[in-house]
């Protein structure tokens, strides 16, 4: 007979690493006096981070395009390729810095630039049909385009949050 004896080992809880921004949603949801659970304290976080990175990517690129269209007698379209390049490259910095997972960022990284092509040719269409052919303000129409960008993309990326949150 053996005389072995079972002992449990008790592992130390690995501390939680938590951002400011996740910290922001909790004091403030703290200060409201409302707990939630994780995981929509994580879609919360989450939504933050691509609130900010999206309207600043937004503001980025509508300043450019209007320095571009005053100080410049580029197209309008040129001008908004320009504007979007340096929004993009913005975006997907920040991204990768706060949105994206860090060892698997290859789908949400193909996710972004598709929708963003997809932004990009909306607008191109805008400002051809209204701002070149029926000769509205090009930052009217810039302006009116991000509207819509941001409506299109919030509708063409809730298919790819859903199906996210199914397979976990």
């Amino acid at each position: 007979m053996s005389n072995t004896k079972k002992i449990k080992v008790k592992k130390k809880k690995e501390e939680e690493k938590v951002d400011e921004l996740t910290m922001m949603v909790r004091e403030s949801l703290g200060s409201m006096g409302r707990r939630v659970a994780p995981a929509q304290e994580q879609m919360l976080v989450g939504i933050y981070k691509s609130f900010i990175v999206g309207g600043v990517s937004n503001i980025i690129d509508f300043v450019i395009f209007i320095l571009l269209v005053l100080l410049t007698s580029l197209s309008s379209l040129w001008v908004n390729v320009i504007s979007f390049v340096i929004a993009l490259g913005y975006g997907i910095f920040m991204s990768f810095k706060y949105r994206f997972p860090k060892n698997n960022y290859q789908k949400p990284l193909c996710i972004y630039l598709g929708l963003s092509v997809v932004g990009l040719l909306v607008t191109e269409g805008m400002l051809w049909g209204l701002h070149i052919t029926l000769q509205w303000p090009s930052i009217l129409v810039k302006l009116l385009a991000i509207i819509l960008v941001i409506l299109i993309k919030w509708g063409l990326q809730k298919p790819f949050i859903k199906k996210n949150k199914t397979s976990r």
